[in-house]
């Protein structure tokens, strides 16, 4: 018990001698205050695509000599989407004239 005491008093007294704030080097001109990360997604509805488009991709297909009166030029393509990353990071820049 008295070696747990010892250690104890020992540790308190080591981390209160060097557990002070040192004033005596240099405070940095620039302190980054903070990070921040924003992930994300963007989807939009992608381009119609009309009858025109399928004959310039196959001139000589079989299946565009069908009769195509219902087809709707809206549901063709469906949808893009693109995702982004954004990372920002703030800054404090110090005064000149001040010492803290």
């Amino acid at each position: 018990m008295k070696t747990l005491f010892a250690i104890t008093i020992f540790s308190l007294f080591v981390f209160a001698a060097f557990g002070q704030e040192n004033n005596s080097y240099k405070k940095r001109a620039v302190r980054v205050s903070g990070i921040y990360i924003q992930p994300g997604i963007e989807v939009q509805p992608g381009p119609p695509g009309t009858l025109n488009d399928f004959r310039q991709l196959a001139p000589q297909s079989q299946l565009l000599a069908n009769d195509f009166s219902d087809y709707n030029e809206r549901s063709s393509r469906g949808i893009s989407s693109d995702g982004f990353l954004a990372l920002m990071m703030e800054l404090q820049f110090r005064a000149k004239d001040k010492e803290s």
